[in-house]
């Protein structure tokens, strides 16, 4: 049993009130172990800017020191078919 079903099995019992009434009740009390995950942006301590082609360099702005940190891959071109008639 989970710790979740263990929760609302216990406020049910203690409130006196059904399973389904119990879950809207312990979603408010109930507390996850579950550590909470930081933001993709906030891991991230390097700073860093995309320019006009999809490149992704180092630092904030870009600068002469700024380095290439990933590079787009290249898309193949369709070729346009020319018909005559």
């Amino acid at each position: 049993m989970t710790a979740w079903t263990e929760h609302v099995k216990s406020v049910a019992a203690k409130q006196k009130i059904t399973y389904k009434e119990a879950m809207k009740v312990a979603s408010s009390t109930y507390k996850s172990n579950k550590k909470e995950k930081p933001d993709k942006k906030e891991k991230s301590k390097k700073k860093s800017h995309k320019m006009p082609d999809g490149t992704v360099m180092s630092g904030e702005t870009h600068s002469e020191s700024s380095k290439t940190v990933k590079v787009p891959k290249k898309r193949k071109q369709k070729e346009e078919k020319v018909v005559d008639y």
